[in-house]
């Protein structure tokens, strides 16, 4: 979170904690992953989002610039949500390529 948002970890870690208190999400303590309690709670806060496109390719490029170990699909389906296909396509390319590399876990 702290890479996403710029934050310092306390401030992120003040917030969070806020957010569990408050009944919005549920326990953090898993590295990289928020769950909000509700499904409802979820459609509100994404619909607050005005221009969804924008925030999708936002969040893309802050993954890609600053978490480049981060998981290239959930990095690709943001960009698919932002409309930039080529974008989509070279971070599949990159998993394809990575996935190449052990061709021994493509075998069933």
């Amino acid at each position: 979170m702290q890479a996403l948002t710029g934050m310092s970890e306390k401030v992120v870690e003040n917030i969070l904690t806020e957010l569990f208190y408050q009944n919005v999400i549920q326990n953090y303590q898993v590295i990289n992953y928020i769950a909000f309690t509700t499904a409802g709670i979820k459609k509100f806060v994404y619909e607050t989002i005005q221009d969804k496109k924008a925030f999708h390719k936002n969040i893309g490029n802050k993954i890609r610039e600053r978490l480049s170990d981060f998981n290239k699909l959930e990095t690709a389906r943001h960009f698919e949500l932002a409309g930039d296909t080529p974008a989509v396509f070279s971070l599949y390319k990159k998993k394809l390529k990575m996935l190449n590399q052990f061709p021994h876990f493509l075998i069933r």
